[in-house]
């Protein structure tokens, strides 16, 4: 939220960690709309992460199969980007969570 205070030119903005952790809850039902939401995640993700940073995506396993859309896209189609982790995790109040780590490469 600081950077929205700084002008443009004063600089391109670069984050270690993107975190989305409602991943896939916006127009799932949509047709197409999972490929497009995960496009849009990881196309903004290769722009704003610093060399080395990390992009967590979290969702519900309702959601599981945009976060599948996110890891089959970041695997096979995004350049700089490399998915260090996939795991569901059991919670006990929210049930089953599916969390994907993805690194970009260091320049």
């Amino acid at each position: 939220t600081a950077m929205r205070a700084l002008q443009p030119s004063m600089m391109a903005p670069k984050f270690d960690v993107i975190l989305h952790a409602g991943f896939g809850r916006s127009q799932w039902d949509a047709a197409g709309a999972g490929a497009a939401d995960a496009e849009g995640l990881l196309s903004m993700a290769r722009k704003l992460l610093a060399p080395g940073g990390l992009l967590l995506a979290v969702s519900s396993c309702l959601q599981q199969a945009a976060l599948a859309e996110l890891a089959d896209l970041a695997a096979f189609q995004a350049k700089g980007l490399e998915i260090e982790h996939d795991q569901v995790i059991h919670d006990l109040h929210d049930g089953l969570i599916r969390v994907v780590r993805i690194r970009a490469r260091a320049s």
